[in-house]
């Protein structure tokens, strides 16, 4: 497996947007709220997601090739008139594992640059 050489606050606001977002909304205590409750984006959207490990994995900006746009999508075409992204269907739920899944093997590619 090729590792990606991130910095420390880029693995660490990783972790965090598994264990304080994504486990989360799966587990219905919380709700999606796209980047404002998204640890990655709120550290690497202001520079079109520059240094942000899910970019640097995919080559793509705002999340697009990962699980994160099948929900989006999921989100739009299966719940459109509710107001809140979260857990409402079997569906739902296996696209928020997909993500954490995808988090979790990319945690373990992301290597801390030394300096």
């Amino acid at each position: 497996m090729k590792k990606i050489i991130v910095s420390k606050k880029a693995k660490e606001l990783l972790r965090k947007t598994i264990d304080e977002k994504w486990k989360l909304v799966r587990a219905k205590k919380i709700t999606d709220r796209g980047r404002y409750n998204c640890h990655l984006c709120q550290g690497f959207r202001k520079g079109d997601c520059a240094g942000c490990p899910i970019f640097m994995k995919t080559g793509h900006k705002f999340c697009k090739k990962t699980p994160y746009a099948k929900w989006a999508k999921h989100q739009r075409r299966v719940h459109p008139k509710l107001y809140f992204n979260k857990i409402y269907c079997a569906t739902c739920k296996k696209i928020a594992t997909q993500e954490i899944n995808f988090l979790e093997a990319l945690y373990e590619e992301c290597e801390v640059e030394t300096k």
